[in-house]
């Protein structure tokens, strides 16, 4: 692995496993625990009334598993720019006066503009699915709400004036964690796929030495014999 993409790995995957395990774990936690709470009130005041939310969860699950997959491959490819970013960042301070002697600055400049470009792309997609797969589940709340809204208010139901408060109540509460949970879903896959690249750098085989030849005593003499070296495209 070369250097840049050894820096990325220290600096911005591991931050995003950081994130991933910190914040995101907390709202998860916090957040799952209230969305139960208020299934479980609802199912205890109206369970009849409740099932119409066990109706949308199929589609949401398959778009929460669309949304995840997706954000993973962004993912990588996210860390694959960022790593390329590292490495050119990392060439042009280590060679700035080489670059300078060979006039390569605009050359260096165009190579990093376009990575940078690249990456920007790369978050744009996962800026977007995030937002579909978020638009999409307040979209199919809103049905089971609707649905329940209406079944409350037709006089066969005798649905009394606190049961009805009760129910207003909790749906109107059960957005928030709903929509919670689906934003942290990006910093999640993102920790997911950044946590992969760090173990694959932890658990490569190390370096062997394959060397035959042993020496006794090195003198340290080096000769340079028709030696050359030039830039492409200078």
């Amino acid at each position: 692995t070369h250097s840049g993409g050894m820096i990325s790995t220290l600096i911005y995957n591991i931050e995003r496993i950081s994130l991933a395990t910190s914040d995101t774990l907390l709202v998860v936690l916090r957040e799952g625990a209230y969305l139960i709470g208020l299934m479980v009130v609802m199912l205890v005041v109206s369970w009849k009334l409740t099932l119409f939310f066990f109706v949308v969860l199929p589609p949401i699950l398959a778009m929460v598993k669309w949304t995840s997959s997706r954000m993973q491959r962004y993912s990588t490819e996210q860390q694959a720019t960022m790593a390329g970013i590292t490495s050119l960042a990392e060439q042009g301070f280590r060679g700035h006066q080489v670059i300078k002697l060979s006039c390569s600055q605009a050359r260096e400049s165009k190579r990093f503009f376009q990575a940078l470009r690249r990456n920007r792309h790369q978050q744009m997609k996962c800026v977007v699915t995030s937002a579909i797969g978020g638009g999409f589940v307040q979209m199919m709340l809103g049905l089971p709400i609707a649905s329940i809204m209406y079944v409350v208010t037709l006089p066969s139901m005798h649905v009394s004036p606190g049961t009805f408060t009760v129910i207003v109540t909790c749906m109107v509460s059960i957005l928030r964690p709903f929509r919670r949970l689906s934003t942290v879903n990006q910093a999640i896959q993102e920790g997911i796929t950044s946590s992969r690249s760090v173990f694959e750098v932890l658990d490569a085989d190390e370096e062997q030495d394959t060397g035959t030849v042993a020496l006794s005593k090195a003198k340290g003499a080096l000769c340079f014999d028709c030696v050359s070296f030039c830039y492409a495209e200078t």
